[in-house]
């Protein structure tokens, strides 16, 4: 009679979270546990809580980031070159001064263009004023978690 062969089994076990009710008069308190299994590639990857408030603030801010649908400074860019272009067409189609066409195109056209310049210039500007201030606001959310003194104190 030949032996039956049992196949090497190929399933792994983990160990399951480790959960806790504590009741106490305002409520309920659960507890997680669970094992530390490091990964192998990254020994420095780690499950740390995170406060919902802190999430909620974080993409608060970049939603904020986010929120311009239509580039307006891109618009402003195109519509500045297009006056600068028209006044330079105007100069080499010599267009004269004394008519009307040439009071638009000398006068107001790279007036209103030079304006628009501007405003593109100090609509980078503050945009990257705002930019710059939410990702440090993010940047000071995030590194209360990184693994200091000051972040273990905040988890206790």
């Amino acid at each position: 009679m030949s032996e039956i062969k049992i196949p090497e089994p190929n399933v792994v076990a983990k160990p399951t979270a480790d959960i806790s009710l504590i009741e106490y008069e305002k409520g309920v308190i659960q507890t997680e546990s669970f094992p530390v299994i490091p990964k192998k590639n990254d020994k420095d990857d780690f499950v740390r809580p995170v406060k919902m408030s802190d999430l909620k603030k974080i993409l608060t801010l970049i939603q904020a980031i986010k929120s311009d649908k239509i580039q307006w400074d891109e618009v402003a860019i195109g519509v500045a070159t297009l006056g600068f272009g028209a006044s330079i067409s105007a100069l080499l189609s010599d267009v004269k001064i004394a008519t009307t066409l040439g009071k638009i195109f000398y006068i107001l056209t790279p007036i209103i263009s030079f304006s628009i310049t501007v405003f593109v210039i100090m609509y980078k500007i503050m945009k990257h004023k705002i930019v710059s201030s939410s990702a440090n606001a993010i940047e000071e959310i995030v590194t209360n978690y990184t693994d200091n003194e000051n972040a273990k104190d905040d988890i206790k």
